[in-house]
């Protein structure tokens, strides 16, 4: 059990909005385990989340950071008030074990290539779901954008071909962000989460950076946790959907360029055109869920990436200037 002078060796950071659902499933089970940190950065929950939390735990540090100001400002928010060596970022659906914590900060802080190591990921069935993901590609995006790798799965770019593995590391190219472990003094040397990235992506680019420093990024399967995702998405789907694909354009336009951005933002757009009929015809036959569910959220996306790629690129939610993301190291 912790006690004042225990030393805190591992901190974990959990990002809120309106989680009231799940947080204290998240924060219970890593509750007074000595050298553990929970650090919990809430954006302007409307909810009970931030009261939940201190009910699991009085221990828990509880950034409030005024706004909701997104995933990844969020991210660097907790890391300014964590005092751990290594960081370990946690969904808030997202469910695991002192154990587990331990094991992932010690695969990246035993390892002088230690970049990113994540677990494997299940579903609230303990039904083993995607965790990792190849490399950006422009020829990916269109084909998920049109639909093209729901025909068959041998056309998803994202499909993991690591089911017979059953230990790590196991080197890879991006991870999840739903759970993952790194060291601070890296984390703090590339400048943080990049918070242009709202939400979605954010994991993505720091993947990239991270082994543009030669670190590695690994998956370790033997670790599981369980994560049920979506569920801040569900409270605003429409919103959330152009978000990611807002992210995924200036993900390119970041690592890619321009030219990349563009086709990738058309490659998203055609999408949208494609489903927005089939949208209609679905909605128009379940009157049972929300009305015009799917097609306002097609709407929605083509009027976001109907503009030109400089909008796109724009932010479209303030982050305050203490968690922005920066070059370099950032002030502790």
């Amino acid at each position: 059990m912790t006690n004042a002078s225990s030393p805190v060796s591992t901190s974990v950071l959990i990002v809120t909005w309106n989680s009231a659902a799940t947080i204290a499933d998240c924060v219970g089970p890593l509750v007074n385990h000595v050298g553990i940190e929970i650090v919990v950065a809430d954006n302007a929950s409307s909810d009970d989340t931030v009261e939940l939390v201190r009910a699991e735990s009085s221990a828990a540090i509880i950034v409030e950071t005024g706004a909701n100001c997104g995933f990844a400002a969020g991210i660097n928010a907790a890391a300014r008030a964590a005092s751990g060596d290594v960081l370990v970022l946690l969904n808030p659906d997202a469910v695991t074990d002192p154990g587990t914590v331990r094991s992932l900060a010690e695969a990246v802080r035993t390892d002088p290539r230690g970049g990113i190591a994540a677990p494997a990921l299940v579903d609230e069935h303990g039904v083993r779901t995607r965790s990792t993901r190849r490399m950006l590609r422009v020829s990916d995006q269109w084909v998920v954008a049109l639909g093209l790798h729901r025909i068959s799965s041998r056309l998803d770019p994202d499909k993991e071909t690591l089911t017979g593995a059953d230990s790590g590391p196991i080197p890879v190219q991006v991870v999840s962000g739903a759970c993952f472990a790194t060291p601070t003094e890296l984390f703090d040397r590339l400048g943080g989460l990049d918070t242009r990235f709202f939400l979605y992506s954010e994991e993505v680019d720091y993947c990239v950076r991270v082994a543009a420093e030669d670190g590695r990024v690994d998956l370790h399967p033997e670790l599981v946790v369980r994560h049920i995702g979506g569920v801040s998405a569900a409270l605003a789907p429409s919103a959330t959907d152009v978000a990611l694909r807002e992210s995924r354009v200036r993900l390119f336009q970041k690592h890619r360029g321009s030219a990349a951005a563009r086709l990738v933002q058309a490659g998203m757009l055609t999408g949208a055109v494609v489903r927005l009929l089939p949208s209609v015809v679905v909605d128009a036959a379940r009157p049972t869920r929300p009305r015009w569910r799917r097609t306002r959220g097609q709407w929605a996306i083509m009027r976001a990436l109907g503009r030109p790629t400089s909008r796109v690129l724009e932010p479209s939610h303030p982050v305050p200037a203490e968690f922005a993301h920066r070059d370099g190291p950032q002030p502790r």
